[in-house]
C-alpha cells in the first residue's frame, strides 16, 4: 500500500506538471501552507511505520527515517526547511518537479519490491 501511495503521488505530480510547476512548487513550499505539508507527510509516515514492521527492511527504516528527519525540519526549524524555496526559478522548477517524481518512483518501486521480498 505504501508503494501504491509513493507512485500515485508521483503520477498526481506528473498530472499537474505541465505548465503549472512553479505554482505547485509555490503551493507546496509556502510557509503558510506548513500544515498542509505536514498533514500530507503523515499517512507516509503512519504506512512506514506500519510497513516496517511487517517487513523489518533497511529500505523501509531509510524512507521512515527521511519522511521523520523532513517533518522535523519543517516542524522545529522551518526557516532552515523554506530557506532555499525563495531561490527556485522558472528554469530550475521543471528540474525539481522531475526529481520529486522520480523519487516517488522510486520510493515507490523499492516499496513494493521489499513487499515481494
Amino acid at each position: 500500500m505504501l508503494g501504491c501511495l509513493y507512485l500515485a503521488n508521483s503520477l498526481f505530480l506528473a498530472a499537474l506538471f505541465n505548465k503549472d510547476h512553479l505554482k505547485i512548487l509555490s503551493f507546496l513550499f509556502n510557509a503558510a501552507n506548513r500544515k498542509f505539508l505536514l498533514g500530507w507527510e503523515c499517512p507516509y509516515i503512519i504506512l512506514c511505520c506500519l510497513a516496517l514492521l511487517e517487513k523489518g527492511h533497511w529500505l523501509l527504516l531509510l524512507m521512515l527515517s527521511m519522511h521523520l528527519y523532513n517533518s522535523g525540519i519543517l516542524l522545529l526549524k522551518p526557516r532552515i526547511f523554506y530557506q532555499e524555496i525563495d531561490n527556485i526559478d522558472k528554469e530550475r522548477a521543471p528540474f525539481i518537479m522531475n526529481m520529486m517524481m522520480l523519487m516517488l518512483t522510486i520510493a515507490g518501486t523499492i516499496c513494493i519490491y521489499v513487499s515481494v521480498l
